[in-house]
C-alpha cells in the first residue's frame, strides 16, 4: 500500500511538471498601465520588473534621497511626505494665497486630512513656499477656471496586437492661453540634482497628450517640473517642443515591447554606468 502510494504521488508529481513545461502562453489583447509603470519601462525595462513587479523599492531618477533606504521607515516616511505634499497643494484655496489666513487655513487642512506629524510640517513650508513663489501667485491669480488640480485621464491606445489604456493624474493643469500659457507641471519632493531633460520627457509626454486631448486643443502646451525643495519653486521647462502624432507612436511601441516582455519574462539591463546615472 505504501508502495502504491508513493508511486501515486510521483505520477502526480511528474504530471505537476508536464504541466508547467507544457503550458501554453496566456495570449493578452488588452493592458491597462499607470503612467508612472511606462515611464520606468521606457528607461530601462529590467528597472520596472525589479520595482513593479519583484516590488523593490527604487531611488528614482534624478535625484538623492535624504533618508536610508536600508531603513523600511524612512521609505515609507520619503512616500508619506510626497503624498501630503501632494494633497495640500491640491486642497488649498485659491483665493487664500497672500492672504493673512493662509496659514491658518493649512493647518486647518492638516488636521481636517490627518496631517498631523512632525515630519507633515515640511511639507506644509514647501507648499506654503511654493503657492507664495512669484509663479506660484500668477497661478493662483487665475482662479479655479483656469487652474486644474490632481486631473485624472486615461489614454486609449490600439497597437498591432493588443489596446492599451495609460492611466494616471496631471499634478497641475494650466489653462490660459493669452496670459500665462497652457501648462502641465508635475511636483517632484526628491532633491534636484543636474537636470537632464531626457529623465522626464517620456513620463511629461503622457502628461502633455493627456492635456492635448483634456482641453480639445493642438496649441503648445508646456511642460515642466517643479522641485518643491528649491528656495524659489518654479517649473523647469523639459520639452520644448512637442509633436504628438509621433510621441503617441512612440507610447504604443514602448507599451508593445512591455507587453511582449511580460509574455517572454524577458527583462533587460543596462550597463552599470547608464544604471548610476539613472539612480538605481
Amino acid at each position: 500500500a505504501d508502495e502504491d502510494s508513493s508511486q501515486d504521488d510521483t505520477d502526480a508529481f511528474r504530471a505537476m511538471i508536464h504541466s508547467v513545461r507544457d503550458q501554453r502562453p496566456v495570449t493578452i489583447n488588452q493592458m491597462s498601465l499607470a503612467v508612472t509603470q511606462i515611464h520606468d519601462f521606457a528607461l530601462c525595462s529590467r528597472r520596472y520588473h525589479l520595482a513593479h513587479d519583484v516590488g523593490l523599492v527604487e531611488r528614482g531618477v534624478a535625484w538623492r534621497p535624504s533618508v536610508d533606504f536600508a531603513n523600511t521607515a524612512s521609505r515609507q516616511s520619503l512616500a508619506a511626505l510626497g503624498t501630503v505634499t501632494h494633497r495640500l497643494l491640491e486642497l488649498v484655496p485659491l483665493s487664500a494665497v497672500g492672504t493673512p489666513s493662509f496659514q491658518e487655513i493649512i493647518g486647518s487642512l492638516r488636521i481636517r486630512e490627518g496631517f498631523t506629524e512632525p515630519s507633515d510640517n515640511e511639507a506644509a513650508a514647501w507648499v506654503d513656499r511654493f503657492w507664495h513663489s512669484p509663479f506660484g501667485r500668477k497661478v493662483a491669480a487665475l482662479g479655479d477656471e483656469k487652474i486644474h488640480r490632481e486631473v485624472p485621464f486615461a489614454l486609449a491606445l490600439s497597437g498591432r496586437t493588443a489596446k492599451f489604456v495609460v492611466r494616471g493624474k496631471i499634478d497641475l493643469l494650466i489653462d490660459d492661453a493669452f496670459g500665462l500659457g497652457r501648462w502641465i507641471i508635475d511636483y517632484k519632493t526628491s532633491q534636484a540634482t543636474e537636470l537632464n531633460a531626457s529623465t522626464y520627457r517620456f513620463q511629461l509626454g503622457c502628461y502633455m497628450l493627456a492635456a492635448q486631448q483634456l482641453l480639445e486643443t493642438g496649441d503648445e502646451i508646456q511642460a515642466g517640473v517643479v522641485f518643491m525643495r528649491d528656495e524659489v519653486p518654479s517649473p523647469k521647462r523639459m520639452i520644448r517642443q512637442f509633436d504628438a502624432p509621433s510621441f503617441e507612436g512612440e507610447l504604443v511601441a514602448v507599451a508593445e515591447k512591455l507587453l511582449e516582455a511580460q509574455r517572454t519574462s524577458r527583462w533587460g539591463g543596462h550597463e552599470r554606468s547608464k544604471c548610476e546615472a539613472l539612480g538605481c
